[in-house]
């Protein structure tokens, strides 16, 4: 068990904190009063939490749900969206609390609907969900997306530019990548392949030798024929790779700092758990068809002592049983 370190704070880092707890983030606070301390006597993040709540110094004053409130949206979640019912009860007022002798009201937003329906464990069918699109539709907060007004241009989305490289999902959730050419998305790794490695030789395809479809490194791309592409053999050399590849992100992930590398190491810990989850994938196919192979050999000797002990009429023999 760790050992608890009274911490020491001086006139100067708490007056400190009064005047820039509002304006900075957890994250530059803590920046900052680790600059002013020597480095035998830096803090972690709970310990300056800690001195802020002493000193009470809050972010925001939580204002709870009224009951009128949760019933309210037990009763009316199936039939109405998350922004009218937001505005609703906003509205109604009933939701509040005192500060510092004021009476304050909490105002919903539709962040606040959709996370209290997932607290209290409430459900929408697809039924209810179409309902509630039409629903819309006849208050005017919806519209449909056609040709010409869409959500490109509208500039809720901005569109890809050209060899902007976006990662989709096929129909089975495997992610790739792909880049916009002449105005047309296309797979990354052939266009790569073609453009910095060498041509694609005629009825070849471009494989990644890990099935990792996101991992475009150079060396993990090669041409095959189809028709080899999920050959045993290819199957057992991406499990190596995949199994070099775990432990080298294993090995380098002790060394990094946290604060300093945090969307690194997340990445990192994103391409573990995805190769994880291929080797096993790929586990899974090998073990069935080591499987198949013994059967089919134990079926092929079942029909040979069946035609060596039963009659065989085409060939005009007759075997006594």
């Amino acid at each position: 068990m760790k050992q608890k370190v009274k911490i020491n704070w001086d006139l100067h880092e708490t007056a400190f904190l009064r005047q820039s707890f509002p304006d900075l983030t957890w994250s530059q606070l803590l920046i900052e009063i680790n600059a002013m301390r020597d480095e035998d006597d830096q803090i972690e993040l709970g310990s300056l939490r800690h001195q802020c709540r002493r000193m009470g110094l809050k972010k925001f004053d939580l204002v709870h749900w009224d009951k009128r409130d949760v019933n309210f949206l037990k009763k009316n979640f199936k039939t109405m969206g998350n922004i009218e019912i937001a505005k609703a009860l906003t509205e109604k007022k009933r939701s509040s609390r005192v500060i510092d002798g004021v009476r304050v009201y909490r105002k919903f937003t539709q962040k606040h609907i959709e996370k209290k329906i997932k607290l209290l464990s409430l459900h929408r069918s697809d039924e209810d969900l179409k309902t509630i699109r039409i629903h819309n539709m006849e208050l005017g907060m919806g519209y449909r997306f056609t040709s010409e007004k869409n959500a490109w241009s509208l500039g809720v989305r901005l569109a890809a530019q050209e060899e902007e490289v976006r990662i989709w999902k096929d129909q089975t959730g495997k992610k790739k990548r792909m880049v916009k050419v002449n105005g047309k998305f296309i797979p990354y790794t052939a266009w790569f392949y073609r453009n910095f490695i060498g041509p694609v030789p005629s009825g070849h395809i471009v494989y990644h030798l890990d099935t990792d479809s996101l991992n475009d490194d150079p060396d993990n791309l090669a041409t095959c024929l189809r028709t080899g592409l999920n050959s045993t053999d290819r199957l057992t050399n991406a499990i190596s790779l995949l199994i070099n590849r775990e432990k080298k992100l294993l090995e380098s992930l002790p060394s990094m700092n946290y604060d300093k590398n945090r969307e690194e190491i997340r990445r990192m810990h994103s391409d573990l758990n995805r190769i994880r989850k291929i080797r096993a994938e790929i586990e899974v196919k090998i073990k069935k068809r080591t499987s198949i192979i013994p059967r089919k050999t134990e079926i092929k000797y079942e029909r040979r002592c069946r035609l060596q002990n039963n009659q065989l009429p085409w060939l005009g023999i007759v075997t006594a049983n």
